[in-house]
């Protein structure tokens, strides 16, 4: 609306692949950073040491790029 194309003169890119990235025109590209996975991670892990379980332990999750047409 302001006269701005893009991504032809500028990207943009979200940080959460939040369900509103699909409604923007156009689709903003965003960083899936997997927060229910993360969320279920943690959950897990504080049970299992306070129920002294498992030891702490070393979790990677890697976040995605979800490609839109803002980028």
């Amino acid at each position: 609306s302001q006269g701005i194309r893009v991504p032809d003169q500028v990207g943009i890119t979200g940080c959460n692949n939040s369900e509103y990235a699909v409604l923007c025109n156009p689709g903003l590209t965003s960083i899936n950073n997997k927060a229910e996975v993360l969320s279920e991670l943690t959950a897990r892990l504080l049970a299992d040491l306070l129920s002294k379980k498992k030891e702490t332990a070393e979790t990677i999750v890697i976040p995605e790029l979800v490609i839109r047409g803002s980028s």
